[in-house]
């Protein structure tokens, strides 16, 4: 005879088993998210760890990890995920942590250099550009002063526009970063407001030169009628109006 315990732990384990059928179900409906060479590597973890959570996969979450980077991140947190323990390897949060620890030591200089050659890219906006900047400096730095001077010098040698580059180098005004940063704007504001203004004083200087050349047809065409009729006048009003011409 079943006893009451016996049966609590059949009845948790066919709910669990259930469980884990739904969660394969809409697991491989929804597909785990990638990260190609080059992307964000927080924005990818937090991508991950929103995954784990709508879908409930909790099994080799390293494996699910690594199955999804580019080459170059593999290779470097290959190591790191043998350090894992079973507990870990069910935790997206702790997955995560453990990785970008390792991604983004303190030893690395070569984040602070990436940093500092950040550019802003011809379809990104200077609030897109700045949240490049702010990302990779919260992982490169500690302290928040020596981040915000790292952001201030990447985002006043990153601006693509070479005027508005130029603008916010020469600004005395500014001293920190949230300065150059509102500046920036400002200036972006006034390129976009500006960017059709040529188009439209070309359009209204075409208006302009059409409005004259019809006025100039018509003067020709009037002095031509005032020749023909100046024809039948007698040699007095000939001489008159040829002198009207030469001083006109």
């Amino acid at each position: 005879m079943t006893t009451l315990m016996e049966k609590t732990k059949l009845q948790v384990s066919e709910d669990e088993g259930e469980e884990e059928i739904q969660t394969n179900k809409f697991s491989y409906i929804t597909k785990p998210p990638k990260m190609n060479k080059g992307d964000s590597f927080i924005n990818y973890c937090d991508r991950f760890k929103s995954y784990c959570k709508m879908t409930g996969v909790r099994r080799n979450l390293d494996l699910l990890f690594l199955q999804n980077v580019d080459s170059n991140t593999y290779t470097a947190l290959k190591l790191s995920a043998q350090n894992l323990t079973e507990l870990q390897k069910r935790d997206a949060d702790e997955i995560c942590k453990q990785f970008t620890d390792t991604m983004f030591s303190e030893e690395s200089i070569s984040l602070k250099c990436e940093l500092l050659n950040l550019r802003q890219k011809a379809t990104e906006t200077v609030t897109e550009f700045c949240n490049r900047i702010e990302e990779l400096a919260g992982i490169a730095y500690d302290s928040p002063d020596a981040a915000q001077e790292a952001c201030l010098l990447a985002l006043l040698t990153g601006i693509s526009d070479s005027r508005n580059r130029r603008k916010l180098n020469e600004d005395l005004t500014i001293t920190d970063y949230f300065q150059a940063v509102r500046f920036a704007k400002r200036l972006e504001q006034v390129a976009n407001m500006l960017e059709g203004e040529p188009s439209r004083v070309m359009k209204v200087r075409e208006e302009t030169a059409i409005t004259y050349s019809d006025i100039e047809t018509e003067t020709d065409s009037s002095e031509y009628a005032d020749t023909d009729t100046d024809t039948d006048t007698d040699t007095d009003t000939d001489y008159s109006y040829s002198q009207y011409r030469y001083y006109r």
